[in-house]
């Protein structure tokens, strides 16, 4: 009876894992099936409004073709963002290799200055170190954690509002992104970092779906980086990185 009672305490504990591992896959299963039903919705309903109008001209019908166009657009980049969480999560290697530092971030901010004329948002760059020094990591990595942390304070912010780049390369490279956005509640700060993860769980504040920093996440797992997430005072947010 003891060691049928021990064998049952250790096959218990010995589930525990798949039992949190199965429990996450069929949230992630839940939450993608939320995020596909939407535009696929949206596009049934469009594509049926034209069917009421058979003798429409394109033109006529512009409005529900754009919108279902839109809609795919969202679907393609979710579908993206799927195919990128599970490959990082399969394959993260990390290649490390000397680069210079500064050409990298000079060019990301010179695209998002762009992005921010348009949306009639301010962009600020700023680089402290030597320009010319050589860092080495993997490039690709650290180009992919700053554009997902870019594009999530473009996302978060209004017209005339102020995103910031800020890197500094000394003991350690760390880079700042800052934006004049909605902010981050202090009990949202831990958890942004869990997939589908969004400030609105309507999932109707932006056209994101809460992946991007999960993927960061493991982007600076597997390269022992860290983030930290700060309020931006007097309002917004404060994303620093650390590897």
């Amino acid at each position: 009876l003891l060691s049928l009672l021990v064998s049952v305490l250790l096959a218990s504990f010995a589930m525990r894992p798949i039992l949190r591992s199965n429990k996450a896959q069929k949230a992630f299963v839940e939450n993608a099936s939320h995020e596909l039903r939407t535009p696929l919705a949206v596009i049934q309903s469009k594509l049926e409004l034209l069917f009421q109008k058979p003798d429409a001209s394109i033109l006529e019908s512009s409005d529900e073709i754009g919108e279902s166009l839109a809609e795919i657009r969202r679907l393609r980049n979710l579908a993206t963002d799927l195919l990128r969480l599970t490959r990082e999560e399969q394959t993260l290697e990390v290649v490390r290799a000397p680069f210079k530092i500064y050409p990298l971030f000079q060019t990301l901010s010179e695209d998002f200055q762009m992005v921010a004329v348009t949306e009639r948002k301010h962009f600020a760059f700023q680089f402290e170190g030597d320009v010319e020094a050589d860092y080495i990591g993997d490039k690709e990595k650290i180009q992919q954690i700053t554009v997902i942390l870019l594009e999530n304070a473009m996302k978060y912010t209004s017209e005339t509002e102020s995103i910031g780049l800020k890197v500094s390369l000394g003991k350690e490279l760390e880079i700042t992104v800052t934006d004049t956005g909605i902010g981050i509640p202090k009990e949202m700060r831990e958890v942004i970092f869990q997939r589908f993860i969004r400030l609105d769980d309507s999932r109707n504040l932006t056209q994101g779906f809460g992946l991007g920093l999960s993927i960061l996440s493991q982007l600076l797992e597997a390269m022992g980086g860290k983030v930290e997430v700060r309020e931006n005072a007097p309002k917004g947010s404060q994303f620093v990185v650390r590897i």
